[in-house]
């Protein structure tokens, strides 16, 4: 498929969200030929991730070592998707060569952490975006 200028534009260019809020925006491309495709979805997904490390020592013969053990943590608040146009079972259809723009809205669940990014972990939001293709 020959697409250009894939972008997602939202109405928080600073990619920080809290609990409650609706995220809008719109999926904006250009596509050079037309495609059969099955549509276009949106993929909401909210997730906090922890990780560290920590030393050990240990003894092994007489010799003090030491060893690294590696924490990960990841909590998914939320993972969604919804078709803007097409769906995943639906029939394919033709869309035409040109530029394309679809909207997009969703709401924040309730009860959310703000994101952020610390160097233990981070709370993030995300937002992808899929063409689909029949198989």
């Amino acid at each position: 498929m020959n697409v250009r200028d894939f972008i997602i534009i939202t109405n928080h260019p600073d990619n920080r969200y809290t609990s409650g809020q609706t995220v809008k925006g719109k999926i904006h491309f250009k596509l050079h030929t037309g495609k059969i495709i099955q549509g276009i979805y949106v993929r909401f997904r909210g997730a906090a991730k922890v990780q560290w490390d920590e030393s050990r020592k240990t003894e092994s013969f007489g010799k003090e070592e030491t060893t690294w053990v590696t924490y990960f943590g990841e909590h998914v608040y939320f993972d969604e998707q919804t078709y803007l146009i097409g769906s995943s079972d639906g029939e394919s259809f033709e869309l035409l060569a040109g530029e394309h723009n679809y909207k997009f809205e969703y709401n924040l669940p309730i009860g959310l952490p703000t994101s952020f990014d610390a160097r233990l972990g981070s709370v993030a939001y995300i937002i992808k975006a899929v063409i689909s293709m029949p198989w």
